[in-house]
């Protein structure tokens, strides 16, 4: 009688050992394939078994809608009135980050350009993240709620001192005023602006100067803050989040990093939505949430 040692010297694959007194276990033996009269043992017809409960279900949530809405009243407002909007008048609260972005920088650069990129970026996640360790497994590091609730609380904070800074200080207001009444207006225009100044005049054939410095004020203005600084805090943050996550979690691999950034996007998309939901009043002015005013026909 063959031994289980026996067997598995007959059945081992080339070049592996086994240490001296190691057990190794065979694989079972393969089972013919099941005939359809077996493959039915044990199942239950789509009808009626599965519609009867499928359709249980959906009667039991059609009661449940109708009740509540026969014991509360939706907030419904008038019919729609161009000569008379509401305000503020806000997006689908599944828009409503992208209207957040649209109040701090370029509406090109906000309802274009970061959500173009933001998809692209996820998209290439499995071609950039190769490895197999963990496929289909939540959490397979132990690491890895640690990295998410720290990246959850880096982003909040962050995206919330951004919100704020631009409430309190708000750059476009301060950078036009600085560049209209400060030691640039006083001491003469700057290089940039003297040659966006000329430029606008060429444009418009030099028959209104005044319009061409507005113009050309307005272009640098824009092009500092709707564009500019919005890509360097893009850039910026991330890239401390990256540099944070080595320094605190030593060893973390790629696919640990992935975990944060995506945390990231996730918690930026969920505190914008929040903001624009419950902090946005009367003509987008930031309100606490518990002190939110009601919206009120412009």
């Amino acid at each position: 009688m063959a031994t289980i040692g026996d067997r598995a010297s007959q059945t081992r694959e080339p070049n592996v050992t086994t240490a001296p007194g190691a057990r190794v276990l065979t694989p079972p033996a393969r089972s013919r394939p099941s005939t359809p009269a077996e493959q039915e043992v044990g199942t239950v017809q789509v009808w009626p078994h599965l519609l009867v409960i499928e359709f249980l279900g959906a009667l039991i949530i059609t009661i449940n809608l109708i009740l509540l809405s026969a014991l509360f009243n939706g907030p419904f407002l008038d019919l729609a009135n161009p000569d008379k909007t509401p305000n503020p008048s806000k997006a689908p609260w599944y828009f409503l980050n992208l209207q957040e972005l649209l109040l701090h920088m370029n509406s090109a650069l906000a309802g274009v350009i970061v959500p173009t990129v933001a998809l692209i970026l996820i998209a290439i996640i499995p071609y950039i993240d190769r490895g197999t360790k963990g496929l289909g497994v939540w959490w397979y590091s132990e690491r890895g709620p640690k990295i998410a609730i720290f990246t959850a609380i880096y982003t909040t904070v962050v995206v919330m001192a951004l919100i704020f800074l631009d409430k309190y200080f708000p750059l476009k207001a301060n950078f036009s005023t600085w560049l209209t009444t400060g030691d640039i207006a006083q001491n003469g225009q700057s290089g940039v602006l003297s040659f966006l100044t000329e430029f606008a005049s060429g444009i418009l054939g030099g028959k209104n100067p005044e319009l061409a410095h507005a113009n050309a004020l307005g272009i640098l203005v824009e092009a500092i803050v709707g564009w500019t600084i919005p890509t360097i805090c893009f850039l910026l943050f991330p890239t401390l989040l990256v540099i944070l996550l080595k320094r605190v979690f030593k060893g973390i691999d790629l696919t640990e990093i992935i975990i944060g950034l995506f945390t990231g996007f996730v918690t930026v998309y969920l505190v914008l939505t929040f903001v624009g939901t419950a902090m946005r009043g009367t003509s987008m002015d930031l309100y606490p949430p518990w002190a939110l005013p009601p919206n009120q026909e412009g």
